[in-house]
């Protein structure tokens, strides 16, 4: 079976415990895994002849919404006008701390389904080639 060589864009849904739902992408693809894994990184200091990292900066809530950012497709949460809030990274930073808290224990749990999925995967590959 030949691989994808791309990641197609894919959501699942999932609810809140109020109701409301929201889209995560199932795969970030290799641009976005790469903005998200430097989002953080304010800097790294280090001596001109080590290459030991003596100083690294970071900035956990600029992660936490780039994170946010790069995964939510859609949701049906509403602002304070009752229609559908927009999803950017300043309506991220406005959320109650604690349905903030909600959302990204749903991502964490969404990410780490991925992640057994392809560990099944791979050691169903790996039993198969034996």
């Amino acid at each position: 079976m030949a691989r994808n060589y791309f990641v197609e864009p894919s959501t699942k849904r999932v609810e809140l415990v109020d109701g409301e739902w929201i889209e995560f992408k199932d795969r970030l693809n290799y641009g976005e895994t790469q903005r998200l894994a430097s989002s953080g990184i304010t800097g790294l200091k280090s001596d001109a002849d080590d290459v030991e990292i003596k100083e690294l900066g970071i900035d956990f809530e600029k992660f936490q919404i780039d994170k946010l950012f790069m995964w939510i497709t859609d949701w049906s949460i509403k602002g304070p006008n009752n229609k559908t809030a927009r999803l950017s990274k300043d309506t991220f930073r406005r959320l109650d701390p604690e349905i903030a808290q909600e959302i990204n224990d749903l991502l964490d749990a969404h990410i780490q389904s991925i992640e057994n999925l392809k560990e099944k995967i791979s050691s169903t590959n790996e039993t198969k080639e034996s």
